[in-house]
């Protein structure tokens, strides 16, 4: 089955919303359906945010790390019941179009609510990676992981003591992470390498707030690990874990100079996107690693370290 998007589920939705709205709005009233009536300040509706979510720019894991747990399905279910049969009709049309073939008229409106349900739930899995996610996904690559075990963990105590060593408490290591995936990547020289990410592809598959925070405070992209490697059509071998050393804008481009601290095999991260809360489109096989970008995640890359190698 394929696995749906909220961004999709919302342009499935889009005609029988809000009465056709503007997309954020859009996006604003399927919250207010599924979230329960007691916790609709948990939504801190942004009209950018909410464009980027329905057109899938921006991933819902801040969002969903609010309000998962608050969720009400039998709400949701209710307020798409009461559409008409052309509408349901064509919304099970829709969702058979995913691979949901239990999507019919009569229980389309509960197979929208169970699947809205599940979207959140596994975003604010993504934001919150927890050890019984990294042991389930060790389980599905044991061989690649098996490899981390050996090596990597030891990796998260060497980056932990290289941030607190180099920045203390201004540290951000144990909250987020930066990704580089850069078309043609050299190999380091001595353990050292730079790359330069267009102003435009500046971070893509990140959430607007963390956005927004780096880029009012730009040198704090020196306080978290970066993980960087080639992108995966130029069959790379390893994911380089590393400390940026120099970190400059210039014009329309942004320049990285980073540092080595480690490595791990580039199967054991592309076996574990879920993990590592990176995007990938299990129905396309495309995702973050096809394309040269830069990334913040919301994610303790020492804690992902850790929960794969235990």
């Amino acid at each position: 089955m394929s696995k749906l998007t909220f961004s999709e589920l919302a342009k499935i939705l889009r005609t029988y919303v809000s009465n056709n709205s503007a997309q954020p709005k859009i996006v604003l009233e399927i919250i207010k359906q599924i979230v329960d009536d007691k916790s609709q300040d948990l939504i801190e509706y942004n009209e950018n945010t909410f464009k980027n979510y329905y057109s899938g720019k921006s991933r819902i894991t801040r969002l969903a790390n609010r309000i998962s747990g608050h969720l009400d399905q039998t709400k949701f279910d209710s307020y798409l019941s009461k559409l008409d049969y052309g509408a349901l009709t064509s919304i099970s049309n829709s969702l058979k179009k995913y691979g949901i073939d239990d999507a019919r008229p009569g229980t389309v409106s509960t197979v929208c609510a169970k699947e809205l349900v599940k979207i959140i739930d596994d975003a604010a899995k993504r934001q919150n990676v927890s050890k019984s996610v990294g042991k389930t996904a060790k389980k599905t690559s044991s061989s690649s992981t098996q490899g981390l075990s050996d090596v990597d963990s030891s990796l998260s105590d060497k980056i932990e003591k290289r941030f607190r060593q180099l920045y203390g408490e201004e540290s951000l290591a144990d909250i987020y992470y930066s990704l580089i995936i850069s078309y043609g990547l050299k190999n380091p020289i001595n353990g050292q390498g730079m790359v330069s990410i267009s102003n435009d592809r500046k971070f893509e598959y990140t959430d607007d707030s963390i956005k927004d925070y780096f880029l009012t405070n730009p040198l704090k992209m020196k306080t978290i690990p970066l993980l960087i490697c080639t992108e995966k059509q130029d069959n790379p071998t390893n994911v380089y874990c590393c400390e940026i050393t120099n970190y400059s804008d210039r014009g329309n481009w942004t320049h990285i100079q980073y540092k080595v601290i480690g490595q791990f095999s580039y199967q054991m991260f592309d076996e574990n996107y879920a993990v590592f809360g990176v995007f990938n489109d299990p129905r396309s096989g495309w995702g973050e690693n096809n394309r040269t970008h830069l990334a913040i995640m919301g994610n303790s890359l020492l804690q992902i370290l850790r929960d794969l190698g235990d």
